[in-house]
């Protein structure tokens, strides 16, 4: 699993402007985590398939990237970008997806 210290350039600025923003995280990170959450407290939780949801959190908030920051048509992130953004994000809210485990409990 990468951390935020394994990222390129790319992934960098994905992945600090996506744990960065307030509105992203209220409205698609936070379902994510407490659907992780649920995961870990029944004990099917899998780090494998864990990365999915915050792959397709860091597509979507690219996408978003782009469009506010960028001219039309650019493609500044790669697939390894997003995917390497994602695999940071989980490592990132780990933590906060077993303490959320424990209060289903």
């Amino acid at each position: 699993m990468k951390t935020y210290d394994d990222l390129n350039d790319a992934g960098t600025e994905l992945y600090l402007c996506a744990v960065n923003d307030g509105d992203f995280y209220r409205q698609s990170v936070t379902p994510v985590i407490n659907n992780l959450a649920k995961h870990y407290s029944k004990g099917i939780f899998n780090n494998d398939l864990a990365v999915r949801p915050f792959y397709r959190l860091s597509d979507s908030f690219a996408k978003m990237y782009v469009k506010e920051y960028c001219t039309e048509g650019s493609k500044i992130f790669t697939k390894q970008d997003k995917q390497e953004c994602a695999e940071a994000m989980l490592f990132h809210y780990m933590e906060l997806i077993i303490e959320k485990a424990g209060e289903l409990k």
